[in-house]
């Protein structure tokens, strides 16, 4: 169904805001801090964290549009930027192509096109808590394993590592040549219960992460 007819229906209720000045390349909600995380190319507007909700958020400033408002032009209309109060901006060189969050553990992990995983205390956004340097291709999957305070990342010839946060080094490292991928990655997802690390390309990989 056409975005147009969706928002049309009286049940539809919906803000918008501009966050990116490129195309959003990820985008999670936590709940457990009622935040939206989003990334992108673009290197001032990296990655954004940005609250939907609260007391500073005003019809005039998002557009709320009910049924009867999205039935006009208004929907077409660029949106307007949030307000600096409600979105924490972090830029980082070449931007972003993917991010994890924990809360627990107070972290934030990003990577992108120019090879470095890049550790962030959420409300640092000026200066990363630590970068770690080992792929050699940009970066297109990050997840943390809050359990054992750990990073894995994966990269565009299917290089997997795994990082230890505290020492913020490279404590393993699986080359694309032997994790038994083939073809280009589309998808990666990690499995904390199972600590399984699936990878999708011609055919799905599973890797599964040993305690250490």
């Amino acid at each position: 169904m056409p975005l147009d007819m969706v928002v049309a229906s009286s049940n539809v209720t919906y803000i918008r805001w501009k966050v990116h000045d490129d195309w959003v390349s990820e985008i999670k909600y936590y709940p457990c801090v009622q935040r939206v995380i989003s990334s992108s190319n673009h290197a001032g507007t990296a990655l954004v964290i940005g609250c939907t909700i609260g007391s500073t958020h005003h019809i005039g400033d998002f557009k709320e549009m009910s049924s009867e408002g999205s039935k006009g032009s208004g929907f077409r209309q660029l949106p307007a930027r949030r307000q600096m109060r409600d979105e924490t901006v972090f830029p980082v060189h070449k931007g972003v192509k993917t991010f994890d969050f924990c809360k627990d553990l107070d972290l934030l992990v990003t990577g992108g096109l120019d090879g470095p995983v890049r550790m962030w205390n959420p409300l640092v956004p000026g200066c990363t808590a630590g970068v770690l340097k080992g792929h050699r291709a940009p970066i297109c999957y990050v997840a943390i394993c809050q359990d054992r305070a750990q990073i894995f990342s994966v990269d565009s010839k299917s290089c997997v590592k795994v990082w230890n946060v505290v020492a913020q080094t490279c404590i393993g490292s699986v080359s694309g040549r032997c994790n038994g991928l083939v073809g280009s990655i589309t998808a990666c997802a990690y499995l904390p219960t199972m600590q399984w690390l699936c990878m999708c390309a011609d055919s799905p990989v599973l890797l599964v992460i040993q305690n250490r």
